[in-house]
């Protein structure tokens, strides 16, 4: 049987302000049910827009969870999971990610200031036709 390895938490340290900024706490699973913090984790710490929503994923196929977000200043980011233990992480910038006119003739330019809006709505599904999972982010 299988079981949840690592949990990640988006807290704010002022949960009675709205506008108050995100942050991420990761715990491992002990035992059965128990949950301690993984305070090694370079994923704690890192700081989120208000009101923002990460989005969990692999991004870049390795078998390993990385996640997009915003953090305050606005910017698209994804911290790049480095290893299975969700102990270290690395901090990209989303447009690494993103296919270009280069890539795909069919494809926009995209603004960099508008890559993801806050809040947004994301769901994966099969865009093309590959029986593989696309992600589509919908903006406001």
């Amino acid at each position: 049987m299988s079981r949840l390895q690592s949990l990640f938490v988006i807290y704010s340290k002022n949960p009675s302000d709205p506008d108050a900024t995100l942050w991420v706490k990761v715990f491992h699973q002990a035992t059965e049910g128990v949950f301690t913090e993984f305070k090694s984790s370079k994923a704690n710490g890192i700081e989120m827009k208000a009101r923002s929503q990460p989005t969990f994923l692999d991004i870049n196929g390795d078998m390993i969870m990385d996640f997009i977000y915003v953090t305050p200043s606005n910017q698209s980011k994804v911290a790049v999971g480095k290893d299975t233990e969700a102990k270290d992480f690395e901090a990209v910038d989303l447009s690494e990610f993103i296919m270009t006119p280069k890539q795909n003739p069919d494809c926009q330019t995209p603004d960099p200031s508008s890559y993801i809006s806050t809040p947004h709505s994301n769901s994966f599904i099969d865009l093309d036709g590959d029986c593989m999972p696309d992600l589509y982010i919908s903006k406001q």
